[in-house]
């Protein structure tokens, strides 16, 4: 099982983006399959300093989790028909 944080891909400063990569980076630390994943492959924020795993590749299964802030759904369902995510 995985957990796949979405993460809008920006590029200016924001609290809730660094908060999403920390959620995953302590996930990691204490054992669980963690990513951040973005609307843009090999998107990653750069402007912290990070070891945050993120995911650009296109398979997620049924077994994982997708965790999507309530503000970014519209964006993500884009994605997910984009990429014929069921």
């Amino acid at each position: 099982m995985n957990y796949f944080y979405y993460c809008p891909a920006v590029k200016n400063p924001t609290g809730g983006v660094k908060v999403i990569y920390h959620h995953v980076q302590l996930l990691n630390e204490i054992g669980v399959n963690a990513w951040v994943i973005h609307p843009r492959s090999n998107f990653k924020c750069t402007w912290f300093e990070h070891n945050t795993p993120i995911w650009n590749k296109p398979s997620i299964t049924s077994n994982d989790h997708l965790i999507v802030a309530e503000v970014d759904t519209l964006d993500l369902s884009r994605l997910l028909i984009e990429e014929q995510i069921q």
